[in-house]
């Protein structure tokens, strides 16, 4: 994926944005820190990925290691859509060439896998 396109996990978020942007939705339980995300970069406010990982998640029975990959999906999905008909073309166009980078990546990653367990 280019660096240009990264899933942030940790950030720093001043307290004054965070009330702006409506903090968390409290109906999420599930990918909150994505939709937050979205609000932060939609309100035009810049933040940068350092790259790095920083946090160490817990695993708990309802945890996100836990849930079904479907689920995964559809949730990403919908927090997307909430988003994406606000976009102007040429992040749309962006949006989809990291898709299909994305699904390049996969297919690459399961061959080797597959292919790492031969």
């Amino acid at each position: 994926m280019p660096k240009s396109f990264c899933r942030t996990r940790d950030y720093c978020i001043k307290k004054d944005l965070l009330k702006k942007v409506g903090a968390y939705s409290f109906y999420k339980d599930f990918y909150e820190d994505l939709d937050l995300l979205m609000r932060i970069a939609e309100s035009g406010t810049e933040y940068y990925c350092t790259y790095y990982y920083g946090t160490a998640y817990r695993q708990t029975e309802n945890g996100l290691s836990k849930r079904p990959r479907s689920e995964h999906e559809s949730t990403i999905n919908e927090i997307v859509k909430n988003y994406y008909t606000k976009l102007f073309f040429k992040d749309k166009f962006k949006y989809h060439i990291v898709k299909i980078m994305y699904g390049i990546y996969e297919v690459f990653r399961k061959t080797c896998t597959k292919i790492i367990k031969r």
